[in-house]
């Protein structure tokens, strides 16, 4: 009965949202018709400002798909295509949202200092990587490391085994920030885990993005965690707004546990993921294991999230250790985790695809679940 009245609630706030929204551009429309209509200063000031908004999107650094599209609402839809690209395709309501976004990343990017001599060592081996290296830490601000250790998983039920091991040696604090948290047996023995840890004094704290848990999780999850013990933020909170900050959604799927061992990949916590049962198939996903001094950048990234969301700034270094330990010299390589962020002109990570792709001389393995590309990834792969 418990499961069924979750699924209701799932249900009925995604529903409510929608039928809300769709509302709301109902209205929209009907009033902009009618003021056409009676006011025709009012449809020409709009057409002329469709005409204007099309010049703009044409010189603004976008990837030209988006512009296409956008010039195609305001064209096939005049005068309500323009007033739907103010709301939800320009950033003219998002500018508070940036700029406070960009003075915390400009605040706590400091804390992120590279070592010269990594690049040097590497630009004579490989000036291309030594390039990418460069770019990375001038445009997205996050550095390479040595002495960092490495493990691969090649499946969400690998990286899952490995991770409530990891998760059960914390002593000090556990950080979880994911897309797609779901109730089931994955997150069930995680979440047995982390109330036991908090109950021991670790703090442990959990971030998920409100879009991808509306289908997944209950309404106010983040208050059940808080009342067993589990410090929770929910990012961007969705809301019956027109505004193009809604789609500013958070992808990250990271873990840090006491600032030495991080996770990251594309495995959600979901039974899905693990293969516990078949939503779409098989699922096959990657994860990477961490440790050692890159675990920094990941501690970085939560809290730069958390401290943006609770608004309240705290000392990052507290949760800083000094990996020194030996990795042995099987992972004598570099590491340069990054994160990429909407709040900026610069598509950090599309980028760094195509640099890998056109300097690729063997070969390039793409692995993912989701591969939908745009026409410059696909001219950059069909050249190669």
């Amino acid at each position: 009965m418990k499961k069924i009245i979750n699924f209701l609630k799932k249900r009925t706030r995604m529903l409510a949202i929608g039928l809300l929204i769709f509302a709301e551009v109902l209205v929209l429309i009907f009033g902009i018709l009618k003021l056409s209509e009676h006011f025709i200063y009012v449809y020409i000031v709009l057409q002329m400002l469709s005409v204007l908004l099309v010049l703009s999107i044409l010189n603004k650094k976008r990837i030209p798909e988006i512009k296409m599209t956008w010039i195609i609402v305001i064209g096939f839809l005049p005068p309500i295509g323009a007033v739907i690209y103010f709301l939800l395709g320009s950033d003219f309501f998002n500018r508070e949202l940036k700029t406070s976004m960009h003075n915390q990343l400009v605040q706590t990017n400091s804390m992120l200092v590279g070592d010269d001599s990594i690049i040097k060592d590497v630009s004579p081996l490989n000036r291309g990587i030594a390039k990418q290296m460069i770019y990375l830490e001038e445009t997205a601000k996050f550095p390479a490391y040595k002495n960092t250790y490495t493990s691969y998983f090649k499946s969400g039920e690998e990286k899952f085994a490995k991770l409530l091991i990891e998760l059960k040696k914390a002593e000090k604090f556990i950080f979880l920030q994911y897309f797609i948290i779901e109730e089931g047996t994955m997150w069930q023995q995680i979440l047995d885990i982390l109330i036991e840890k908090s109950k021991q004094g670790v703090d442990v704290r959990v971030m998920y993005d409100d879009a991808g848990c509306l289908n997944t999780l209950p309404h106010k999850y983040n208050e059940y965690l808080k009342s067993i013990g589990v410090k929770c933020r929910v990012i961007n909170p969705l809301t019956v707004s027109l505004s193009i900050s809604m789609n500013n959604r958070d992808h990250k799927k990271i873990v840090v546990v006491d600032g030495k061992t991080a996770f990251v990949g594309g495995v959600n916590l979901a039974d899905e993921y693990i293969n516990e049962y078949e939503r779409f198939g098989h699922w096959k996903d990657a994860a990477i294991m961490l440790k050692g001094e890159a675990v920094w950048s990941f501690t970085v990234m939560f809290l730069q999230f958390w401290d943006f969301e609770q608004q309240e700034p705290e000392d990052f270094y507290k949760f800083k250790i000094n990996n020194t330990e030996d990795i042995g010299e099987k992972h004598k390589g570099y590491v340069q985790p990054y994160s990429d962020s909407p709040m900026d002109e610069e598509n950090v990570s599309q980028n760094v695809f195509l640099n890998i792709i056109n300097n690729a001389k063997d070969y390039v393995y793409i692995f993912t679940p989701y591969f939908i590309i745009d026409h410059q990834l696909m001219a950059a792969i069909c050249l190669a």
